[in-house]
C-alpha cells in the first residue's frame, strides 16, 4: 500500500493551515483525500493528516509516504506531457518567423557546406575517404564523427547555455551538427542513384500521319504534366525555394495579417462598409479577387515584356495572395452566418461522401503545384501547355476541381453565404477557363489548337467521345512526386482545420 501526497497548487476548500507545519513523518495514518476526480489528480488532490497539512505553489514536486521507492503515485506524471500542443498560444508570427529562420538556414547550408564551389562539404567528405577505399569503413567514421560531435555538443549543453546562452548555443549545436548529418546521410544514400535515373521524356514532336490534325494521336504536342525529374533538381534551387517562402510569409504578416502593422483588417472593413450582409460582402471578396487575378493574367504577356518574367510573378503574386487570403479568411469566420437554406449534416454517410469530393478536387485544383519553383520565381515563370495526365480528363481541372469543392462545402453548410461563395469561385473559373483558352491560343497557336482538339472542358468527354486515347499505362502518369505532394497537403489541410479555423478568429475580420 502506497501513500503519497502532491505538492499543488493552493487549495481553497482548506480554511486551516498551520503556522508551522510539523517535519514529514512516514505513517500509515496519513491517507489522501480525493476532492476531484481522478482525472483532476494532479491539480487539486488533498492530504491531511491530524497534526500536518502541505501545500504548494507547483505540480511536480512530490513528497510521499507509504512501500513506494519512489514516493510518487504511478498514475502521476512528474515529468512534461509530450507532444502537448495548445493552440490557443500559438501566434502566426512565430510560424512566419519559423519558416523565415529555415530558409535562411537552409541557404546557408547550400553556400557553406553542399554547393561544391563555395562550400566545405565535399573537402570534409573527401578528407574522411582519404582514411580508407572501403566504403563501409567511410561510412563508419562518418557515422561516429557525427555521434562524438552531435553528443558531445549536447553534453556540454548546461555549461555552455549558461556561458553564451540557450539560443546561441543551440545555433551553435544544430549548425554544427547539421553539416555532419547532412553528409552522412549523402554518402549513405549514394550518387550511383542519381547517375541511373533516367526519367521518361516526352519530346515535342511535329508528324505527318493520317490524322486530321497532322500529329499522331499516341504523341504528346503539349508538355507531360507533373513531370519531375529528380536527375535535374538543384538542391541550391529548394534553398531558395524556402528562402522565398519565408520572406514572403513574413512580408505577408506584417503587411496584411497583422491588425497593428498591416492593411488586413482595413481592406475588410471598407468591403463591409458597402453592406451589412455577408452575403454580399463574401461575394464582393470573391469578385475583387476574380477581378485583380484574372486581369493580371490578362495581362501577363505584355507585363513580362516590360518587367519580365521574373517581376511580374512577383507583382502577380503580391497582390493576388493578400486578397486571395481575405477571402479565405472572412470566409471561416462567417461560413455559418446568413440564411440556412437547409440542414444535412445529420445525414448518415453524407459527410465521408462529401469528404471523398472535397479530397478528389484537389488533385484537380492545383496542376500549378508541379512547377513549385517557377511559382516562387526561382526558375523563370513560363506559360505552360500541358496535356498528359489529368489534363487527358479535363483541359479545365482547376473549374472542375473548384466546382467540387464548392458543391461539397455548400451542401455541408447549407446556408447562403456558402452559396454567395460558391457562385463567386465557380464564376471565377469559368471566365478562367475561357480567358485560359485565348491566351493559350495567342501563345501557342496551332499546338494549342490539337490540345483542344483532342481534350475536354466537362471531365472525360474527349475519352468517351473516342477523341482521347488513354495510354495503356496510363496510370503511370500519376504515380509521380507533385501527385504525392498534393496527397499529402490534402490531408494536412484536413487535419490542419481546427488551426485554420483558430488562426482566423483570432484576426476578428
Amino acid at each position: 500500500m502506497t501513500t503519497s501526497i502532491l505538492l499543488t497548487n493552493s487549495f481553497p476548500y482548506i480554511s486551516q493551515t498551520p503556522k508551522t507545519p510539523k517535519p514529514f513523518i512516514q505513517t500509515p495514518q496519513l491517507k489522501p483525500i480525493n476532492i476531484f476526480p481522478r482525472q483532476a489528480f494532479s491539480k487539486s488532490t488533498h492530504f491531511m493528516h491530524t497534526n500536518c497539512l502541505i501545500k504548494s505553489h507547483k505540480v511536480h514536486k512530490v513528497c510521499v509516504v507509504g512501500d513506494s521507492d519512489t514516493g510518487v503515485a504511478e498514475d502521476v506524471l512528474v515529468g512534461e506531457d509530450s507532444a502537448k500542443f495548445e493552440l490557443a498560444k500559438q501566434k502566426i508570427s512565430s510560424w512566419v518567423y519559423f519558416g523565415g529562420v529555415l530558409g535562411v538556414v537552409l541557404f546557408i547550408l547550400d553556400v557553406v557546406w553542399l554547393d561544391n564551389t563555395t562550400g566545405f562539404g565535399k573537402v570534409f567528405i573527401d578528407s574522411v575517404e582519404s582514411v580508407s577505399d572501403s566504403p563501409e569503413v567511410v561510412m563508419f567514421l562518418l557515422t561516429l564523427i557525427f555521434a562524438i560531435v552531435h553528443s558531445g555538443l549536447a553534453s556540454l549543453r548546461d555549461p555552455g547555455e549558461k556561458l553564451i546562452g540557450e539560443r546561441a548555443f543551440r545555433v551553435l549545436f544544430a549548425g554544427t551538427s547539421l553539416p555532419l548529418a547532412v553528409s552522412t546521410i549523402g554518402i549513405a544514400v549514394g550518387t550511383n542513384f542519381l547517375d541511373n535515373f533516367t526519367p521518361s521524356r516526352f519530346s515535342y514532336v511535329s508528324w505527318i500521319g493520317d490524322s486530321d490534325t497532322g500529329v499522331a494521336e499516341d504523341v504528346l504536342v503539349g508538355e507531360d504534366s507533373a513531370k519531375f525529374e529528380l536527375a535535374k533538381q538543384k538542391i541550391s534551387s529548394w534553398v531558395y525555394f524556402g528562402g522565398v517562402l519565408g520572406v514572403v510569409l513574413f512580408i505577408l504578416d506584417v503587411v496584411w495579417l497583422d491588425n497593428t502593422t498591416g492593411f488586413g483588417k482595413v481592406f475588410i472593413e471598407s468591403v463591409e462598409s458597402v453592406s451589412d450582409s455577408p452575403e454580399v460582402v463574401m461575394f464582393l471578396l470573391t469578385l475583387i479577387f476574380a477581378i485583380v487575378h484574372s486581369g493580371l493574367a490578362s495581362l501577363r504577356d505584355p507585363g513580362e515584356k516590360l518587367i519580365g518574367e521574373r517581376a511580374f510573378r512577383v507583382l502577380f503574386a503580391g497582390t493576388s495572395l493578400p486578397l486571395a487570403v481575405s477571402t479565405i479568411v472572412y470566409f471561416i469566420n462567417h461560413r455559418y452566418d446568413g440564411v440556412q437554406l437547409w440542414q444535412l449534416q445529420s445525414e448518415p454517410l453524407l459527410h465521408h461522401l462529401l469528404w471523398i469530393t472535397n479530397f478528389i478536387s484537389f488533385f484537380f485544383l492545383y496542376p500549378s503545384t508541379f512547377n513549385l519553383l517557377e511559382v516562387a520565381a526561382v526558375d523563370k515563370p513560363k506559360m505552360h501547355l500541358w496535356e498528359s495526365g489529368i489534363m487527358r480528363i479535363t483541359r479545365h481541372p482547376q473549374l472542375v476541381g473548384q466546382v467540387m469543392w464548392c458543391l461539397a462545402h455548400t451542401i455541408w453548410i447549407g446556408n447562403s453565404v456558402a452559396v454567395a461563395a460558391s457562385v463567386g469561385l465557380i464564376g471565377h473559373h469559368l471566365f478562367g477557363a475561357w480567358n485560359g483558352d485565348r491566351r493559350l491560343r495567342i501563345r501557342y497557336g496551332e499546338a494549342f489548337d490539337i490540345v483542344k482538339s483532342r481534350t475536354s472542358v466537362l471531365p472525360f468527354a474527349a475519352i468517351l467521345d473516342g477523341r482521347q486515347k488513354l495510354p495503356k499505362d496510363y496510370y503511370k502518369e500519376f504515380i509521380r512526386l507533385p501527385y504525392l505532394v498534393i496527397t499529402g497537403l490534402t490531408l494536412g489541410a484536413y487535419l490542419a482545420h481546427p488551426l485554420m479555423q483558430a488562426a482566423s478568429l483570432r484576426l476578428h475580420w
